[in-house]
């Protein structure tokens, strides 16, 4: 997905969602950080600094995470300790170089909907 779509994708499951400020925040968080890493997936934060840059409780952030990822958007993999950081996971970017290395691991198994436009050439691809 490119960057507009996966903005146009959180907006729409708020319609159903009603994510809460600090949710909002966390998905935008997430995604600038990805979009200054050149895409990389995952993006690691700790838990500590998640907490301050929100201002908020830490049940407060593991419940936005928490929804964000009930709601398909993120998943993650949280920290062991707080020396570690957590990886998110952004649902929708990598998603064509995920599908062409399935396509390589399975080479019989063929999917049009991963096939891109000429028209999306000129996006950047998330």
């Amino acid at each position: 997905m490119t960057y507009i779509e996966l903005i146009n994708r959180f907006w729409k499951l708020n319609k159903e969602w009603n994510f809460s400020s600090t949710e909002t925040k966390l998905y935008f968080l997430l995604l600038d950080t990805a979009n200054s890493m050149e895409w990389k997936n995952p993006v690691q934060m700790s838990h500590t600094t998640l907490t301050k840059y929100f201002e908020e409780s830490e049940a407060t952030v593991r419940r936005a995470r928490n929804k964000l990822r009930l709601a398909a958007l993120i998943t993650f993999e949280a920290a062991r300790s707080k020396a570690d950081r957590s990886k998110y996971f952004i649902i929708g970017i990598n998603e064509e170089r995920d599908t062409q290395n399935e396509k390589t691991r399975h080479p019989n198994v063929t999917n049009r909907d991963t096939q891109t436009s000429p028209k999306n050439d000129a996006v950047t691809d998330c």
